[in-house]
């Protein structure tokens, strides 16, 4: 590694740039932001330093597009390669990816170019919480999904940094129109606003997505989502995370439980959840106020599927025994749900192997006959 550094230094100069966790190396001396990729280990080795080689820091917190544009105009300073791999090695120490600077993780709450300082110091990643807005039984709020899924997000980020954006809840929920207070968009605009979403924070300089799903009507959909990505190449590689994945965590936190019902919507886990955000915004009693059990109304249909289903079994939109709730059981599933996502998020910082596959798949994919 530090022997390519040394020809790329000798070669060039060093008006270079190392975006991220060394992604990209930008801006050569009259290459007009030409990108050069890095290996893994490179990647490893120098987590995010700005500006490298006019001077430490000359060009630090300028935004990735300004550099692209300026930085080839800009004179290089000739240092040995040797020089250069010593500065390398003795800076990577001091610049690895903690928050010294308290950088907030919510988007929202970020100026501008304290966003930079994020794209950097987040390894370029953005998470998207994914909720909804629906009826939760009789006693939790429309936005449950939303909040618990937000609130996931932003422990995990906070023990692994990433950039998590604002309230998404524009996602699939047909099954709950029938019920007041929730919203319920097209599946056209549900997809524009994704992705249009994904490609917007690309635009901004992120290059990994991770989309976390809080709502069990979005399965599917993301899932398709996903798959759509291949249809035409993307500067970012979108991840999928499900907070429910983990079968250890699912059975530990099922084993808290007291319900004698299975639940699954505004049930005794949700309940505990909004519970831990806010005790005030749960009466327990409204939760005694409709039935959470399963109508069983489509139960002679054994080989097929319908998208009636849900309604078919669970009109109320409830399913469970929402009054059984505790805030002990909540901040337990925010304590370990919040853990797997900061382990997803740090296997997604250190990944070059999905990004690397899929420009490979990309190019081949424009030529598959290999005749052009």
């Amino acid at each position: 590694m530090v022997s390519g550094l040394n020809n790329y230094v000798n070669e060039y100069g060093v008006a270079i740039l190392l975006i991220s966790g060394g992604c990209e190396w930008m801006g050569r001396a009259g290459g007009a932001g030409e990108p050069l990729t890095l290996n893994a280990g490179a990647a490893r080795l120098i987590p995010g330093i700005w500006g490298l080689g006019l001077n430490l820091g000359a060009t630090q917190g300028m935004p990735y597009e300004y550099m692209k544009k300026y930085q080839p105009m800009l004179r290089p300073r000739r240092w040995a390669g040797g020089l250069l791999a010593a500065a390398v090695l003795s800076t990577a120490s001091l610049v690895a990816q903690t928050n010294t600077n308290n950088l907030p993780v919510k988007l929202e709450e970020l100026s501008s170019p304290k966003f930079v300082q994020a794209l950097e110091l987040s390894g370029r990643t953005c998470v998207i919480p994914f909720g909804i807005i629906e009826k939760h039984g009789p006693h939790l709020p429309v936005g449950t999904d939303l909040m618990q899924v937000r609130e996931m997000c932003v422990r995990a980020a906070r023990q692994e940094y990433s950039i998590v954006f604002p309230d998404y809840y524009f996602g699939q929920i047909n099954e709950a129109r029938h019920q007041p207070g929730t919203i319920a968009y097209s599946h056209e605009l549900i997809w524009k606003l994704l992705q249009e979403t994904c490609d917007e924070l690309a635009r901004n300089g992120v290059r990994k997505i991770i989309l976390v799903n809080g709502h069990g009507g979005n399965n599917d959909f993301v899932k398709y989502f996903s798959m759509s990505q291949l249809e035409r190449h993307h500067p970012y590689t979108l991840y999928l995370v499900d907070p429910w994945g983990s079968p250890a965590i699912n059975e530990a936190i099922q084993a808290k439980t007291v319900s004698t019902m299975p639940g699954g919507h505004a049930d005794e886990t949700e309940t505990s959840m909004i519970m831990a955000l806010n005790r005030g915004l749960v009466n327990l009693e409204e939760g005694k106020l409709e039935s959470g059990a399963d109508q069983k109304r489509l139960n002679h249909l054994t080989h097929t599927s319908t998208g009636i289903a849900w309604y078919a079994g669970y009109p109320n939109h409830y399913s469970g025994q929402g009054f059984n709730g505790s805030v002990e059981l909540g901040e337990l599933q925010f304590q370990k749900f919040s853990q797997w996502i900061a382990e997803a998020i740090k296997e997604v910082k250190a990944d070059t192997v999905a990004p690397a596959l899929q420009d490979k798949f990309f190019k081949e994919a424009s030529d598959p006959s290999g005749i052009k």
